[in-house]
């Protein structure tokens, strides 16, 4: 890290760096590669070995983020992504992530909506064994 370099606790176990004057996409993917390594490191505490899986998600002003909560808002996502890719990884925000995210969040207004309009019924499928001509499963 360099001095000019900010780390901040977000709570729980987030972190977020702000890295100024990093300006290009190779110059933060170094510096990923680099806090990996070193987080990838086994650390002891009282004679315990503990890991970490770091996952970073990154967000690249301006073309990202022109303000410091809308950088959060997509490195965030980023690290969401990164986390469900497997952990010990980095991500850059895409453009992709956003319009996947306001699809997700469209589903679940519907959804909503539509329960509290009770939309849903349930329908019971009942499964018969045709050698026996019994009925032998009820799936709902």
């Amino acid at each position: 890290m360099r001095s000019k370099d900010i780390v901040a606790r977000q709570g729980g176990d987030e972190f977020t760096i702000l890295l100024p004057d990093m300006y290009s996409e190779k110059s933060a993917s170094f510096m990923a590669e680099q806090i990996l390594t070193i987080l990838n490191k086994p650390y002891f505490i009282k004679d315990e070995e503990l890991s970490v899986t770091p996952s970073i998600g990154i967000a690249m002003y301006p073309d990202y983020g022109t303000d410091v909560t809308e950088l959060m808002k997509n490195a965030d996502m980023a690290m969401y992504r990164a986390k469900a890719n497997g952990k010990n990884r980095f991500v850059f925000f895409s453009k992709e992530m956003s319009i996947a995210q306001n699809e997700i969040h469209f589903l679940e207004g519907e959804l909503s909506k539509a329960l509290q309009q009770n939309e849903f019924s349930l329908e019971y499928q009942p499964q018969v064994n045709t050698k026996q001509n019994k009925l032998s499963v009820l799936r709902h």
